[in-house]
């Protein structure tokens, strides 16, 4: 070994090969800490860019599906409340049926009037549940709100488009509730989903008012005529002419579930299509991120091993100094 003691090229080589193993051992061990095998920018700036990129779309689809969620809860919930109503309108026509019996007097008819009667208000409390509910897919807070009749956009992906629920037909036909005027002035033909003007179409005499105030139709409020047999009848006479015909609210309510389950159906593939893009980017990104721990384990203790000679060797070096230094006294 050759010695100088004006430049020691040898004690230099020394010092920078145990600063590289210190470099290296210190890379090694920050990607056993995070298990990331790119921790910075410094590591590898194209790839940490890359990285970056991939995990920001795979959080900004995670915020979209946020949205989609509560959206399709909202649309669950409202599917609920028609799903409870149209159920009550089997229980309305059957009793009905049996009011339509003019041999039925007494008191077995009067217990059948307030039957539907509590029916009819039955009905009318789970769309006022509905209405004052801020999570159901209704209109505002007016009186004579209609459920599921104006349009609702939610965002659906990652470049901000929005796809839109509600008002899923409204090139369609319309309920036609004859004889009939509604609050805003449009007389004749109603939307087919408006649920609340359908109620009181059915259920109400034609003309009287309703209860306007932002309480929506209270039951406690309405007086329910009691039918006879001969309007009893009409009323479940679907090919009839009768402005009461209880058909009307029926088709109401199942057009509005087929829109409902037409647009939960539409969520669910825009959630289950985003979380496909999300598992892919997520699979790609850890590709590029993650780290192989057992070749990173391997790689730490050889590096700690060449530490350890680097420093054994700057030791020969500079004791191989001291012995040159020493014959010069």
């Amino acid at each position: 070994m050759s010695l100088s003691i004006h430049t020691n090229a040898v004690q230099m080589s020394a010092l920078r090969s145990l600063s590289m193993a210190a470099e290296y051992t210190k890379a090694a061990e920050a990607r056993l800490a995070t298990g990331k095998n790119i921790v910075d920018a410094y590591t590898d700036g194209a790839a940490f860019a890359v990285s970056v990129r991939i995990d920001t779309n795979v959080k900004a689809i995670n915020a979209v599906n946020e949205r989609l969620n509560a959206t399709k809860d909202s649309i669950f919930r409202t599917t609920e409340g028609v799903s409870v109503m149209s159920s009550l309108t089997a229980q309305v026509r059957k009793t009905l049926v049996k009011l339509a019996d003019s041999s039925l007097v007494g008191v077995e008819r009067e217990n059948y009037e307030i039957r539907y009667k509590r029916y009819a208000a039955e009905i009318l409390d789970h769309y006022n549940g509905l209405m004052k509910d801020g999570t159901s897919l209704v209109s505002d807070g007016e009186f004579y709100n209609s459920i599921y009749t104006a349009p609702h956009k939610v965002v659906s992906n990652v470049d901000g488009r929005q796809t839109t629920v509600g008002d899923w037909d409204p090139t369609g036909g319309s309920l036609t509730l004859s004889g009939f005027t509604d609050p805003n002035g449009t007389s004749g033909a109603r939307n087919k989903e408006d649920i609340a003007q359908a109620w009181r179409q059915v259920f109400l005499d034609t003309g009287q008012n309703l209860v306007q105030n932002g309480r929506g139709f209270p039951s406690e409020q309405q007086v329910i005529p009691t039918p006879d047999a001969a309007r009893a009848a009409a009323m479940i006479d679907d090919s009839g002419s009768s402005p009461y015909r209880l058909s009307q609210l029926e088709d109401s309510l199942s057009r509005v579930m087929n829109g409902l389950f037409k647009d939960l159906r539409s969520i669910d593939n825009y959630i289950s299509f985003n979380n496909d893009v999300a598992a892919a980017s997520e699979g790609g990104l850890g590709a590029i991120q993650d780290a192989d721990m057992t070749k990173e384990s391997a790689r730490f203790e050889a590096f700690k091993v060449r530490q350890e000679m680097a420093r054994q060797g700057l030791a020969i070096v500079q004791a191989s100094n001291r012995a040159v230094l020493s014959l010069l006294i």
